[in-house]
């Protein structure tokens, strides 16, 4: 049901497929080397997965980082990641599972992770909690 990389399965988890953004790999790529994060070797890199896994690391860069000022740059970078990656097109993915009528185990998980992105990147900005 799930695809890791050749998107033969109904439901890919790539950005590039998902959410029909051929680019999105090349942009991805340059903003992980700008973070400096390193991409998991076993997945593409626009893979939801490692979209999730880029976020944990900014959070906990911005846990070690040691003025406030420095703090909140990190966190505009997380919720600007989510605006024009995950949030973007992670509802689609969601009701695409939702649709797939019990075939989709994840399909409640996609629906929580689709209504927590934009609470969280309120939160980020300033807004209520997540």
């Amino acid at each position: 049901l799930f695809e890791r990389g050749d998107g033969g399965a109904p439901l890919d988890l790539r950005e590039s497929h998902a959410g029909d953004d051929e680019l999105a790999p090349t942009r991805l790529a340059r903003i992980y080397e700008r973070h400096g994060y390193t991409p998991q070797a076993d997945l593409p890199i626009d893979h939801l997965a490692q979209e999730l896994s880029f976020l944990r690391h900014l959070a906990e860069s911005e846990a070690e980082q040691p003025t406030p000022e420095s703090r909140a740059d990190l966190r505009g970078a997380q919720a600007d990641f989510i605006d024009h990656h995950p949030g973007r097109w992670i509802a689609q993915l969601a009701v695409r599972a939702n649709d797939a009528s019990g075939r989709c185990p994840l399909a409640g998980v996609l629906l929580a992770l689709s209504q927590w992105l934009p609470r969280d990147r309120r939160w980020l900005r300033g807004g209520t909690g997540p």
